[in-house]
C-alpha cells in the first residue's frame, strides 16, 4: 500500500516513527521551480508560501526519508524509480 501523507505530517517525530515501523519513507523531491500554487492547499496557495515551506521543510524531509526520489521529470518516471527501489 502507498500512503501519501500531508506535507506537515513529517514535522511530528511520532508520525515519522510510526510510518517507518510500517514501511519505507520516500521523499519525492521535486524542484521548487516545478511546484505550483493551488487554492486547494491553504499553506501553498501562493509561490511565496511554497518557497517558504520548501525552505523550512527540505532538510526535514531529507533526513526523515529512507530514499530520496528525484522527481524533476514526470510522475510516471518518479513512480518507476520507487518501484525499482522496492524490488531491488
Amino acid at each position: 500500500a502507498v500512503i501519501s501523507t500531508g506535507g506537515g505530517s513529517i514535522l511530528r517525530s511520532e508520525s515519522v516513527d510510526n510510518l517507518k515501523k510500517n514501511g519505507r519513507l520516500y521523499f519525492i523531491d521535486r524542484p521548487l521551480s516545478q511546484l505550483i500554487p493551488t487554492s486547494s492547499r491553504p499553506l501553498a496557495s501562493t509561490a511565496e508560501d511554497i518557497e517558504k515551506r520548501f525552505n523550512e521543510r527540505y532538510g526535514i524531509y531529507s533526513s526523515a526519508a529512507d530514499v530520496r526520489i528525484d522527481a524533476g521529470g514526470s510522475a510516471p518516471m518518479a513512480a518507476d524509480k520507487i518501484i525499482k527501489d522496492l524490488y531491488s
